[in-house]
């Protein structure tokens, strides 16, 4: 390998230096090579061990952060749910206060638009029973997440 000459003007002395870089630099570099090369045994079984405890150390994560990310989705949906059981559960007192609650199946008694939250669509359905001079009534909230359906159910007895 040649190494370039930093001065213009070539005499003896210059290509004395240039000779003895080239001998130290040749030496320097063989040394290396062959002390590389003779601690290199086992070289490729640890370098693959590395690389599969890497791989695997990065699978689990990113199985932990897609199981976190789920049940953050499942967390939420959950919530949806009881958020609109307690909607639909104000709205029965009120007309229980009133003496409007009957039995039988009520549609869902807020705004339409509140059965959407969190990108999912909700349905709400009440069944109200009457048991000795009491409603009895039971608020179902139901949701897909992720391909499955999923139904919460709440009840409540109003005097």
């Amino acid at each position: 390998m040649r190494l370039p000459l930093p001065c213009i003007n070539i005499n003896l002395r210059t290509i004395t230096i240039y000779k003895f870089i080239k001998k130290q630099y040749s030496k320097i570099v063989s040394y290396c090579y062959d002390d590389f090369r003779n601690n290199e045994k086992g070289f490729a079984l640890m370098e693959t061990v590395l690389l599969c405890i890497i791989v695997v150390a990065m699978a689990s994560a990113a199985h932990v952060a897609r199981t976190a990310e789920r049940a953050g989705q499942a967390a939420a949906a959950q919530t949806g749910a009881v958020f609109l059981a307690q909607l639909q559960t104000a709205a029965l007192t009120e007309k229980a206060k009133n003496g409007e609650l009957t039995e039988g199946t009520l549609p869902w008694q807020g705004d339409i638009n509140d059965l959407n939250l969190n990108g999912i669509a909700y349905t709400a359905q009440t069944k109200v029973a009457a048991i000795n001079n009491a409603r009895y009534a039971t608020v179902t909230v139901k949701y897909t997440l992720n391909g499955k359906e999923y139904a919460e159910e709440f009840e409540r007895i109003f005097p």
